[in-house]
């Protein structure tokens, strides 16, 4: 019992690791081997949250607020309990709904305080703090995380350097969305170190980027792009879609604050295409107004229009008005820019009310497009109204490139109505910051140069671990074939293990049944002889029946499953046609409603393998189908890769729980525990499934039986070949 406690916790330790490097393949692949089902699915479902979060695709349906209602919970503790209710609150923070997360979590601070469950406390504020965040309540989350750090100091030293990562990484977040980058610094430099020592990946270059960001956020792009280099690398590696998107979005946004626009346009296009699941619709938008701003500065005012709109059409849908509003205002500029007046015109009259309700970014290049109009009609009065106020509120945003562009226009406007010397100050002050944005783009030039050094150094060393990868690449490929054929060998080796012990199993017990009768015969008297022979050869027979069927059923497991997949596709209909006559006895002795439709599909595989399957799902039907008259159902539908087949009976189902479990060798349900077989039919249909790339799984119908539906995929299917 000891050796199998730490053997446990050496499995939980190792999936620990892996899971905080995200090797979430290989965390998954343990997590099977936990014997504690509770353990086990608090683990699934924290690996499985992790993947969602590092792919940035949407979490999946099967991960839902009840994953653990399956779960005995008189025999869990109450630490274990918080844990689980910790877990559902995050699922539910996955699927969005941050009043019910927000719940959760309270609940979870409660019933910790009440069972001074220290860990539980403190991850429990993380969460809260996470959902405040959410919803813009920063002052409240940075409450909670200031709390939550005091509380971890407390913590055994096992866990406290990783719930003080998780605290400093919520802090972080909340620094960064208030763009207070003076308490960012100090805290993401924590976290970079903590995480390191901890071995925290996703944290590390989290961190990174955090740092990355804060000097970029100053002009310290020189800094500021080995940061962001080495966090995308690391992302990259473990497949931090999610992150490593924001990344790659921030080194393209520095090369067009550079003035390199070819480099930036190439960045934003490849990010769009290599990152299409993380990138969310704002985001896309908030990258296409970007790219739209790229030909502006290039003076490719068709090529802008064109992404200004698809930017403005994606934030109208998803009700995003700060975008739409400066992605409606640029178009404005490229039709004027353009020499497209009617254009304009139309465009405007398109949303006259825009702005009406409150200012924003974006309003000062609209108020620049009316003045160059204005300036084009030589309505020099009213340029001169509108460029007043595009400066106003160029300034206020920091816009010097409108307030140059906008001065040029006054300038001009102020000259053609005989104002000859507001026309000259205007000028002067045009010149001044032509000069100043003359030089900072000189600089900028420069430090972009240096960027590019950087740049060519991580090329370099790229490529040199690429040479030395080759040198040992012949080794490798060699190697891997046999770590392939060792892992095969091994996963048979396990499996004949797992055979051999269940086998010994069964025909012991059938083997003791004949030993006992033969010992009773042998040791009574003529007279007891002669009254229980009868009764004693009977239990015998019944034993060597057992047996020999066992033995059919392990040579029809043995060659079924070793069959080879094949290409020719074989229509269902015809397999049931068959099946239905190899069990005509059975079927009209038990009255059996066999019910399908006409046009199921067709599938490629065996005729011999699909013969066995359906054959061994309608009899495991009829054995469990009890009093009542069997009726067997099969129905199928498509979904966009696979073809599903779907076999339901009005049997007594299976306990819950042992969806999976049904589907193992040997296995027995305990619902009629005087059905016939041997447990190995459902595993051969399980093997002949999977070798043909298809899966199979069992749910309890409603309101009674079972049903068990087998995913076929779509490359194997044509009914041509048939």
């Amino acid at each position: 019992m000891e050796v199998n406690v730490i053997q446990d916790s050496i499995i939980v330790e190792t999936i620990r690791a892996l899971w905080r490097k995200r090797d979430i393949k290989g965390a998954l692949a343990l997590v099977v081997r936990i014997p504690d089902p509770v353990q086990q699915k608090l683990w699934e479902a924290t690996i499985l949250l992790a993947q969602a979060e590092l792919s940035g695709e949407v979490i999946s349906d099967e991960l839902e607020e009840n994953w653990f209602d399956d779960l005995d919970l008189e025999s869990i503790s109450e630490d274990i309990r918080i844990d689980m209710q910790l877990v559902t609150g995050r699922i539910a923070m996955a699927h969005g709904r941050l009043d019910r997360a927000e719940d959760y979590f309270f609940d979870g601070l409660l019933r910790s305080r009440t069972s001074d469950y220290l860990l539980g406390k403190v991850q429990s504020m993380v969460g809260l703090g996470l959902v405040k965040l959410k919803n813009n309540q920063f002052e409240q989350a940075d409450d909670l995380a200031v709390t939550a750090t005091s509380l971890a100091e407390k913590l055994p030293d096992k866990n406290r350097r990783y719930v003080e990562a998780e605290v400093l990484l919520l802090q972080c977040k909340v620094y960064l969305s208030v763009l207070n980058y003076e308490k960012l610094e100090p805290k993401a430099k924590q976290l970079l170190e903590l995480s390191q020592e901890c071995g925290e990946t996703l944290k590390y270059v989290q961190a990174q980027n955090h740092i990355a960001v804060v000097h970029a956020s100053k002009g310290n792009y020189k800094i500021a792009m080995p940061y962001f280099l080495e966090a995308l690398d690391i992302c990259n590696q473990i497949e931090y879609h999610s992150l490593a998107f924001k990344i790659a979005t921030n080194i393209a946004t520095i090369h067009g604050q550079l003035h390199n626009y070819d480099e930036a346009l190439m960045r934003y296009h490849s990010i769009l295409e290599e990152y299409q699941a993380p990138i969310r619709l704002k985001r896309k938008a908030v990258i296409l107004n970007n790219i739209g701003n790229l030909y502006v500065r290039l003076g490719k005012w068709k090529e802008a229009i064109s992404y200004f709109l698809e930017a403005e059409r994606i934030a109208d849908d998803k009700d995003y008005m700060p975008l739409k509003k400066l992605a409606f205002c640029q178009v404005a500029r490229c039709l004027v820019e353009s020499g497209s007046y009617d254009a304009y015109l139309t465009h405007m009259r398109s949303e006259e009310n825009l702005f009406d309700r409150d200012s924003a970014n974006g309003l000062q290049i609209l108020h620049y497009t009316k003045a160059k109009y204005a300036l084009s009609q030589k309505k020099y009065d009213e340029a001169i109204r509108w460029g007043n106020q595009a400066i106003e509120v160029a300034e206020a945003f920091n816009d010097d490139t409108t307030c140059l562009h906008t001065q040029s226009i006054l300038a001009e406007a102020h000259e053609q109505s005989g104002h000859l010397e507001e026309a000259l100050t205007i000028y002067k002050q045009h010149a001044r910051k032509k000069e100043a944005l003359e030089k900072e783009r000189v600089d900028n030039m420069i430090m972009n140069t240096e960027i590019d050094y950087i740049l060519v150094a991580k090329e370099k060393e790229i490529q040199t671990l690429q040479r030395e990868n080759q040198l040992q690449a012949e080794l490798i490929k060699s190697t891997s074939l046999i770590r392939k054929k060792n892992k095969e060998l091994v996963a048979k080796n396990d499996e004949l293990s797992y055979f051999s012990r269940m086998i010994a199993v069964d025909f012991n017990k059938h083997l003791r049944v004949i030993k006992q009768f033969v010992g009773l015969l042998n040791t009574s008297t003529a007279l007891e002889r002669g009254e229980n022979a009868t009764e004693y050869l009977s239990y015998i027979r019944q034993a060597v029946d057992k047996v020999s069927r066992l033995v059919d059923g392990l040579q029809k497991y043995a060659v079924v499953v070793d069959e080879p997949p094949l290409g020719r596709a074989i229509k269902v209909v015809d397999i049931l046609d068959v099946v239905s006559y190899d069990l005509k006895d059975l079927l009209v002795s038990h009255q059996v409603r066999l019910e399908y439709e006409d046009d199921l599909p067709a599938l490629a595989c065996g005729k011999g393998q699909l013969v066995v399957v359906f054959k061994e799902l309608i009899i495991n039907a009829l054995q469990f189908v009890g009093d009542r008259q069997p009726v067997i159902h099969i129905s199928s539908h498509d979904l966009e890769n696979e073809i599903v087949l779907h076999i339901t009976d009005n049997g007594v189902g299976i306990p819950i729980g042992d969806e999976r479990k049904i589907f193992w060798a040997f296995y027995r349900s305990g619902r009629l525990p005087d059905a016939e077989g041997n447990g190995l039919g459902l595993a051969a249909c399980k093997k002949i499934i999977e070798n043909n790339g298809g899966r199979i799984k069992a749910t309890n119908a409603a309101p009674e039986g079972l049903t068990v539906s087998i995913f076929w995929p779509k490359e194997c299917h044509s009914i041509e070949d048939s």
